[in-house]
């Protein structure tokens, strides 16, 4: 039709047009055609028309735009890694990498959301340890789930490698577990593990995209680079606050240690062990001793409403307990739940009563370990969180350490506790219980021991031998 045109009187010129046209073959090439009227008797009697396979040309321009595309968006993202990583150079805390790392990922990408889900201390569980766009009905869910478990994290994570999910049918295809299961009405995720060096996956990163999408092989280099630099800045922040929290620890197992030393006296040493733990370890400490066979609550801090001695002598402990404090002691081991919910509550309750009290005062964990000292367990010392406070495996570290150094303080307090009584005994079987009264004289004595317990086998005593008649004597025992 353009070349029609040409032979109509309003024509003015040559006329140059490019489409595609079909061979004699049937392949369809790209054509560039420039026609030229011709005029008889000043009337356009027809036209010279020349025709150019450009097919070729066309493709190398393509190819040329589509190579200056991919260079601006490479060094697009070039400049996004570079500056990612001078940021991540400036963190030294990893909660802040998490930040930084989820602000650039998000934003750079137009994703809707995003999340770190670190390995716990035991290496067995996720923990979703920063988010961005996850509303807190999911954080409840699925803040911590096992890593064997049949998710897209834990399978970056197990097997080292990125999972990429371009639509929900794909996601419940993949994954029963989440059809029909509400989440973040993510329509696509990439799912990264976190890998540093040899040291294995620290955990994943997730990235929700909130329509269907594809992940060309450009956007998976830019994500798994991403993943990269942030598990380098996770590795390094994370060694560094580990030996921070290492030599913290030291220092404090240190000061406990100066601490316990100080007394002899059992009360005022088990308020200190309690001083110590709360809240530097715990949020509540119990100590729990053992006497005749008997397990006796010694102490318990700090005073709860619904939560004091006598609410917690309602539910006795006995050796023959199957959990808890009685087989702690029984064992002489430790027992940890680094995080208690509804049914770990249930498990450990003694009837329904029971429950109902743990619901009710709310436990978030516990350590327990059994005070062990000379050879034999003498007690149980016990920590607790509070609902929602969780503990880890450095809090059960701690705990044990110093459960052995109080174990010792406790012990000699006893032991000091037990000689005191026993001298006082001997002291009051060797001393006079009263000194007599003798007219013209004063009596009056003093009894200072040089001993740690108080008194040794030494003695005094005021005698009558006659009329008017007076011994009075201080005997030295030696052996």
């Amino acid at each position: 039709q353009p070349f029609a045109s040409l032979v109509t009187p309003a024509c003015a010129g040559d006329l140059s047009v490019r489409g595609d046209a079909a061979r004699f073959d049937g392949v369809y090439r790209t054509v560039r055609c420039a026609a030229a009227p011709r005029f008889g008797d000043g009337q356009p009697t027809g036209s010279v028309t020349v025709a150019s396979d450009v097919t070729d040309r066309r493709r190398l321009e393509e190819d040329r735009t589509d190579l200056l595309v991919d260079a601006s968006e490479d060094n697009a993202r070039l400049a996004a890694l570079l500056d990612l990583a001078a940021r991540l150079a400036a963190v030294d805390d990893p909660s802040e990498v998490a930040a930084v790392v989820l602000r650039q990922a998000v934003g750079e990408l137009g994703a809707a959301t995003g999340s770190l889900c670190l390995l716990d201390d035991d290496g067995d569980h996720l923990e979703v340890s920063a988010h961005v766009g996850y509303p807190g009905a999911l954080t409840a869910r699925w803040g911590r789930f096992p890593l064997d478990a049949p998710t897209p994290a834990g399978d970056a994570v197990r097997r080292q490698a990125a999972v990429y999910i371009s639509t929900t049918a794909e996601l419940h295809r993949r994954y029963p577990m989440f059809d029909g299961t509400a989440l973040v009405g993510d329509q696509s995720l990439a799912v990264l593990p976190l890998a540093a060096g040899n040291t294995g996956a620290l955990g994943a990163m997730v990235i929700g995209f909130a329509h269907p999408r594809r992940f060309p092989r450009a956007e998976q280099k830019m994500l798994e680079a991403l993943a990269s630099q942030a598990a380098v800045a996770l590795a390094r922040t994370r060694s560094r606050a580990a030996l921070e929290d290492a030599q913290a620890q030291l220092a404090f197992l240190a000061d406990a240690s100066a601490a316990l030393s100080g007394s002899l006296d059992l009360d005022g040493t088990l308020a200190t062990v309690a001083d110590l733990a709360v809240p530097r370890v715990a949020d509540r400490c119990g100590i729990f001793l053992v006497f005749d066979g008997r397990v006796e609550l010694r102490l318990w801090v700090p005073d709860e409403p619904g939560l004091d001695r006598a609410a917690l002598e309602r539910y006795p402990i006995t050796l023959s307990d199957p959990g808890g404090v009685g087989a702690a002691i029984r064992t002489g081991g430790s027992v940890f739940a680094p995080h208690l919910d509804d049914v770990a509550l249930a498990n450990g309750a003694l009837s329904a009563d029971h429950h109902d009290f743990f619901r009710q005062v709310g436990f978030g964990a516990a350590v327990i370990v059994a005070l062990r000292a000379r050879g034999r367990v003498i007690g149980a010392l016990v920590l607790t969180n509070r609902a929602g406070h969780r503990m880890t495996g450095r809090d059960r570290a701690l705990a044990e350490e110093l459960a052995a150094r109080a174990a010792v303080a406790i012990d000699n307090a006893t032991l000091f506790q037990t000689q005191a009584a026993i001298a006082r005994r001997l002291q009051a079987s060797l001393l006079p219980p009263a000194l007599p009264a003798i007219d013209g004289l004063d009596l009056a004595a003093r009894y200072s021991p040089a001993g740690r317990v108080g008194v040794g086998g030494d003695f005094y005593d005021c005698i009558e031998t006659g009329d008017d008649r007076w011994l009075v004597v201080v005997g030295d025992v030696k052996g």
